[in-house]
This record gives C-alpha cells, sequence and structure tokens, in this order.
C-alpha cells in the first residue's frame, strides 16, 4: 500500500523539480536578453503560459525557439506568436506520432515540428508515417531529410508535390529509405536541393520501375557534385610559343642543341667513303 502511495508522490515532485528547472532556466535567459524592462515583463508572462503544461523534449524545443529569438531581437509580440506556433506544431507532431504508431524520438519529433512550421502538409506527412510506421528509423531519415530541404529553400508547395508523389507510387518503406539516402548524399555533396527535388519529382512521373528513378537521381548527383578547386602548381602547363616536345628551341622552333642522329662514316666530295 505504501509503494502504490509513494510512486505517484515521487512521480510529481520529480515533475514539480523539471518543471521548476525549465521555468528559471526561461527566467534567466529573458533576463540576459537586451529587451527593456517592459518587454521583459511582458516576455516572462507570456513565456511563461506558454511553457507552463510542457514538459522534456517540447521544452527543449521550445527553449531552442525562444534562445533564437532572444538572440536575434525580435519584436515581442512577434516571438511569442512564434513561440505559440511552434507549441501548436508540437502538439501535432505527436497527435501524428501516436496516430500512426512511430515512437516519439527528440530528433524525428523535431523534424515533424519544423516540416509543419514549413507548411508541409500533415495529411502527407502521416501518409508517410503510416507507410513506413513500422520501421521507426526509415521515418526518422526520410522526415529528417524532408526537413532538411526545407531548411535551405526548398517550396513547401514543391516539397509537398514530391511527397504526394512518392505516396502515389506507393512505394514501399526499402525505396523510401533510398530516397533518403540520395537526398543525404547530394546535401553533403553540396548540390542544390531544388535542382535534386526537381529530377526525383521529374524521375517518379516518368519511370515506373523505381530502379530507373534511383540511377537517374545517382547520375545526376554525379555529374553534378563541385569539383575540387586546382591548388597554385597543379593542372595543365601551358606551352610555352616555339616550344615542342620539351627541348630548347630558337624562335622558330629549330633546337638550340644538337640532336641525336644516326652515324654516318665521313665522305669525300661526291659522296665516296673516305678509307
Amino acid at each position: 500500500m505504501k509503494r502504490t502511495i509513494l510512486f505517484p508522490l515521487l512521480v510529481l515532485c520529480l515533475f514539480a523539480v523539471s518543471a521548476s528547472w525549465a521555468s528559471e532556466a526561461v527566467l534567466r535567459l529573458i533576463e540576459r536578453s537586451s529587451y527593456s524592462p517592459e518587454d521583459k515583463v511582458y516576455l516572462k508572462e507570456q513565456v511563461a503560459l506558454i511553457f507552463a503544461d510542457t514538459q522534456d523534449a517540447a521544452q527543449k524545443l521550445l527553449l531552442k525557439k525562444l534562445r533564437e529569438g532572444l538572440v536575434k531581437n525580435v519584436p515581442p509580440k512577434d516571438l511569442i506568436e512564434a513561440l505559440n506556433r511552434r507549441k501548436e506544431a508540437l502538439e501535432r507532431a505527436r497527435s501524428l506520432l501516436e496516430e500512426t504508431g512511430v515512437p516519439s524520438g527528440e530528433n524525428i519529433l523535431e523534424d515533424l515540428v519544423l516540416s509543419l512550421e514549413l507548411s508541409v502538409s500533415p495529411r502527407i506527412l502521416k501518409e508517410v508515417l503510416a507507410r513506413v510506421g513500422g520501421n521507426p528509423k526509415v521515418a526518422g531519415r526520410f522526415v529528417d531529410a524532408v526537413a532538411a530541404l526545407l531548411e535551405v529553400g526548398v517550396p513547401s508547395e514543391r516539397a509537398n508535390e514530391v511527397l504526394q508523389r512518392v505516396l502515389d507510387r506507393n512505394l514501399e518503406a526499402r525505396e523510401i529509405r533510398t530516397i533518403s539516402r540520395l537526398l543525404e548524399q547530394a546535401r553533403k555533396e553540396g548540390i542544390e536541393a531544388k535542382d535534386v527535388v526537381r529530377v526525383l519529382g521529374e524521375a517518379l512521373g516518368r519511370y515506373e520501375n523505381f530502379a530507373l528513378v534511383e540511377v537517374e537521381l545517382e547520375n545526376f548527383i554525379a555529374a553534378n557534385k563541385p569539383r575540387p578547386a586546382l591548388r597554385a602548381g597543379q593542372g595543365v602547363v601551358a606551352p610555352q610559343p616555339g616550344v615542342s616536345g620539351g627541348s630548347p628551341v630558337e624562335e622558330g622552333g629549330t633546337p638550340l642543341e644538337p640532336q641525336p642522329s644516326a652515324v654516318r662514316p665521313p665522305t669525300q666530295e661526291g659522296g665516296t667513303p673516305l678509307e
């Protein structure tokens, strides 16, 4: 009986300590900022309400957003709006994970939140998660790849279009994993994300055989990855005027030094060999 009572009390204590630590961290961040005293009071009141019922990963993501806004000196009202949008995206992301049975990890939660904030369709995200829900690693990698594309400026409309094509093709988890791998590879190679998305979308629409989609994307990446710049002293040496065959020459191309030739016996006038 005592254990039954003590365990809930322990959980409540731990939660209280965690919430207290989070609120103190938030207050310290706001107090150290460059806002006016009036703005700091406003921020503390509003942020306290936003953080009131959050914990763990949600707190970290909200704290990250708050820190970004404070560093950039975002106007207080705009910062509060951004925090409210993030909280809404967090709640939607958690619902998506619960509805599709994908385990909620910190990384996939953050990637989903970013995708939702950047206007990726919740319906499309849900369908993708449901399709690869049996393999959390594949789900995580794919959502991460999508979030990375959005971060580097690929329009959300274009991302939604390509995601819809992935769904229309009824691709399996293995094929979605391949797309994630190729998107990651293109990013590491420094290839423009919008070009990769364009080629992927066109290939998905052109080929029924997914292997051909994979080959086309691989060929595009290989042909477009940046070439390393030549360092001083490397590369082709431009030929000098009049130089031929690597031997010193005078103007007009005549060798300055006699070149080896076949040895002939000395002859007298008229061509008869001397004895």
